[in-house]
């Protein structure tokens, strides 16, 4: 008579040997795909990340291009800082008249500080 329990041994050791490959072509399809889906977002993010950028340097060249036409008229329509100076130094004001536009800042602001002493007290 066949002794049953290395039949039962045999089957259970095949089972497990046939489910751990039935596992593992499971683990390896699943592998697969997950590696293509990887490798297709990686792809899709590198050509995103592509155009960004032609994007960023053709607005930057254009922004370039608009700024010197820009600078250009700036500087045809400005005055340099010397011709400036030259200007303003023939609107100085003489020493007496400094003082006699402080002392008028000064008495204004006396004015001031009587009339908020008046209003708080």
């Amino acid at each position: 008579m066949p002794d049953l329990r290395g039949i039962a041994v045999g089957l259970l050791v095949g089972a497990l040997v046939l489910a751990l490959l039935f596992a593992g072509q499971v683990l390896s399809f699943a592998a697969f795909w997950l590696s293509r889906a990887v490798t297709g977002a990686a792809i899709l993010l590198l050509a995103f990340g592509l155009g960004y950028a032609a994007y960023e340097l053709s607005s930057g060249w254009s922004a370039a291009d608009s700024s010197q036409s820009t600078a250009a008229d700036w500087d045809a329509e400005t005055d340099t800082i010397d011709e400036s100076n030259n200007e303003d130094s023939s609107n100085t004001l003489s020493d007496e008249e400094l003082e006699a536009e402080l002392d008028v800042l000064r008495e204004e602001a006396e004015a001031v500080e009587d009339d908020v002493a008046k209003e708080t007290n």
